[in-house]
This record gives C-alpha cells, sequence and structure tokens, in this order.
C-alpha cells in the first residue's frame, strides 16, 4: 500500500485456495484448439492479514472489516487469470501439436527388383470426439505415388459403404490407449503403389518371364475376424 506515509507491506494469507475449470475442446482446421467453457469457479478459503507499518496497524486492527474485500479481490484476481493467460497458453500449446510434420515418404521394393516406388505419406487430425469414457481422435491420411507411372484412368480408391475398422483389443487400466485402422487405408496404399507402377514388371520364372500389368489397383478387404484379403483383378 502506498496511501500511508512510508508505505506499508500486507501479507495476505488464505486456508486454502481451489479452482475447477471446464475447457471445450474442438477440431479446427487440423488443429486441436482449446476454449473456456463458462467462468473458472474458484473458491478462498479463510483468509488473514498481516501488516507493517502505519496502516498494517490498522489492518491488523480492523481484519474483519477487510477480509471480505481483499478474499473477492484475490478470488477475482485468480478468475482473470486463468482466463486471460492460463486458458490462451493452453489453447497455444493444444493448437501447436500439428502432426503433418510427422509426414515423411517411403520406398517400396518393386516386385521384379528393378527398384522402388516411392509414396508420399501425409496425415491430419480429422476428427475429436471426447465424452467421460474415452478420447476418440482420428487421424486422416494421404498416400501418393512420387511418379505416376499408371496413367489410366481409375475408378478411384475402393471403399464400402460401411467402411470397416481393423480394431485393436479392448483396452485396460494397464494399457489404456488403442489404435484403429480403416480398410480404406490399405486401399489408399493399395492405390497409390498401383499409380506408382509396382504392378507393372516383369518377373523371371524358370526359363521364361512374366509380364504383370494390372488395369485395376488391387483391393483390401476386412472381414469380421479382423482379418485383411487381398483381392487382385476382378
Amino acid at each position: 500500500t502506498t496511501c500511508c506515509i512510508g508505505g506499508s507491506d500486507i501479507t495476505v494469507s488464505a486456508s486454502s485456495i481451489s479452482a475447477t475449470v471446464n475447457f471445450n475442446l474442438t477440431l479446427q482446421g487440423g488443429h486441436v484448439r482449446t476454449s473456456l467453457s463458462g467462468s473458472p469457479q474458484v473458491t478462498v478459503g479463510t483468509v488473514s492479514l498481516d501488516g507493517t507499518g502505519f496502516c498494517g496497524f490498522l489492518v491488523n486492527a480492523l481484519q474483519s472489516f477487510f477480509t471480505g474485500t481483499v478474499k473477492n479481490a484475490v478470488q477475482s484476481s485468480l478468475q482473470n487469470f486463468i482466463a486471460n493467460q492460463a486458458a490462451p497458453l493452453l489453447d497455444q500449446i493444444t493448437s501447436s501439436l500439428d502432426i503433418s510434420t510427422l509426414a515423411e515418404s517411403f520406398a517400396v521394393p518393386r516386385l521384379d527388383g528393378s527398384g522402388t516406388v516411392t509414396l508420399g505419406f501425409g496425415l491430419d487430425f480429422s476428427s475429436l470426439d471426447i465424452t467421460t469414457a474415452r478420447a476418440l481422435i482420428g487421424i486422416g491420411t494421404r498416400f501418393t505415388p512420387f511418379t505416376t507411372v499408371v496413367s489410366r484412368p481409375s475408378l478411384g480408391i475402393p471403399g464400402r459403404t460401411a467402411t470397416a475398422l481393423l480394431d485393436p483389443p479392448g483396452t485396460t487400466n494397464s494399457d489404456p490407449v488403442g489404435l484403429s485402422a480403416y480398410e480404406g487405408v490399405l486401399n489408399e496404399v493399395l492405390h497409390a503403389l498401383w499409380r506408382g507402377g509396382y504392378l507393372k514388371a516383369t518377373i523371371n520364372i524358370g526359363g521364361g518371364s512374366a509380364t504383370i500389368d494390372s488395369w485395376l489397383p488391387p483391393v483390401a478387404e476386412i472381414d469380421a475376424n479382423n482379418t485383411a484379403q487381398l483381392e487382385l483383378g476382378g
């Protein structure tokens, strides 16, 4: 305090301080954004004051007149801190989780051993659904060949209306994270390999050779037993 001659130091002590803060997590442009849901609920316990100097003497003598005002001031300050500093900081942290930087390229050896087919691998957050039981985060993928060898028209990446999942075993307390892959991811990889000429090769067989030139991309189908079946040709 500067209202007194020489100034005074006032120490504020609280028996307890607790805060309950609810956040909304949403997905915007492939990034997880965090925002406050309602106002932070801050509870301040019993407040006591201890002062030095003349004003401190008055505060010590008349604590009952000041503690209510100081308690409200502490509560308001913490609410403003959470809303204006803590929440934006948390949003900055979650929105900076950019998994697209993890994307790379990888090379797949050709069937005839004549080199490799290089695929580009891109990914991003595609969905977010959080309940009291679990957090479900979708990751979108994209596989593309660096060089397109097969230029014939394509019907697109095969996919069923109800996309089958390759599910992991049930999660437990000791193993709380599970990862599932859509059937469409496998077909996306196979389609990219087909475009890159993976199935356009000449293979030596005995004293002769066999020429492969698939007019259609291979198709993967996941059945009810979590088994992937690979189909070549019509």
